[in-house]
Parts: structure tokens; C-alpha cells; sequence
């Protein structure tokens, strides 16, 4: 099992990293950390991309390998995140009363 987590401030950078994840096929776990039963040679193939995508002085990027039994040992718990909402203005005509 491999973790990937990575510091990027660059926006755009950081959405290349993330697909980047994706693409070695490596599920979120959270905005900036993944995971996935990949073996240490795609781990680095991922690092090395994602080293290529960064730019920014103080981004960083760590990549580790949990050993079989910690992999499993591993639970992520996942709360259902609020729907984005929007306030908008509206303006209300007539009432209830009339």
C-alpha cells in the first residue's frame, strides 16, 4: 500500500498532481492525500511526475509504503460533505397573506 501526500500552493498544479494520482490509479482519501495497492516502482513513477508538475519553493510531496499489515489495519471514516449552496437574492412578491 502506498500513501501520497502532497503541499502544492499552486492551484493548477496541485489538479495535475491529483490527476496524476488518479491516473496510476490511486483512490482520495482527502483533497491532497491517496492511496492505493501499487507496488514502490509506480510510487516513484508517481513521485517523479508529481516532482515535475511542481514549481512552488515550499511545496512538498511525501510518498510511503505501508507494509501489507498496517495496509489492511488502515480505516479511513468518510463524512458526507454539505452541498455547496449558494446565496443568491431574491426578491419575494406578495406574501402569504395576499
Amino acid at each position: 500500500m502506498i500513501v501520497v501526500a502532497y503541499d502544492i500552493s499552486d492551484d493548477g498544479q496541485r489538479k495535475k498532481a491529483a490527476d496524476a494520482c488518479l491516473d496510476f490509479g490511486l483512490m482520495r482519501i482527502q483533497n491532497s492525500v491517496f492511496s492505493g495497492p501499487i507496488s514502490w516502482n509506480r510510487a516513484e513513477a508517481i513521485g517523479l511526475k508529481i516532482n515535475e508538475i511542481c514549481s512552488g519553493e515550499t511545496d512538498r510531496v511525501a510518498l510511503m509504503h505501508l507494509c501489507k499489515e498496517c495496509g489492511e489495519k488502515t480505516i479511513v471514516l468518510k463524512k458526507q460533505r454539505k452541498p455547496d449552496v449558494r446565496q443568491e437574492n431574491y426578491i419575494i412578491v406578495g406574501g402569504a397573506d395576499g
